[in-house]
């Protein structure tokens, strides 16, 4: 397990997937796909803790999920006192795609990493 406050400077969330969402009362958790660590394509599972508020796009929203089946990440980090996340969301069959910034509000967050299991 990894605080997300600590150097992680060898992780990159660029264009990963996300293929869960669950919002649990104040706890969000993120399933992800395809993160590299230190250079190594991994899956990864991001839990905030303690979220007070979800902003879309600045507005507040009092749901947080998966908006398509394809959700990929453009920027993941945490900036003042705020979880941003960007993410490009697709809809193949429609050809479509649209990208929201979300702020996830809360004072913990908590980074966990697992290896990726292929499919």
């Amino acid at each position: 397990m990894t605080n997300f406050d600590q150097d992680l400077t060898q992780t990159s969330f660029h264009e990963a997937s996300i293929v869960g969402i669950l919002r649990k009362g104040s706890t969000v958790k993120l399933d992800l796909e395809d993160v590299f660590i230190a250079g190594v394509q991994n899956a990864a599972e991001v839990e905030i803790e303690g979220v007070s508020a979800v902003l879309r796009d600045g507005l507040p929203v009092d749901d947080f999920h998966m908006e398509t089946e394809d959700g990929e990440i453009i920027t993941l980090r945490k900036e003042d006192g705020q979880f941003a996340l960007a993410v490009q969301w697709n809809d193949f069959a429609a050809k479509s795609q649209h990208t929201v910034v979300y702020n996830l509000i809360g004072p913990k967050i908590v980074l966990r990493i697992t290896p990726s299991v292929a499919r």
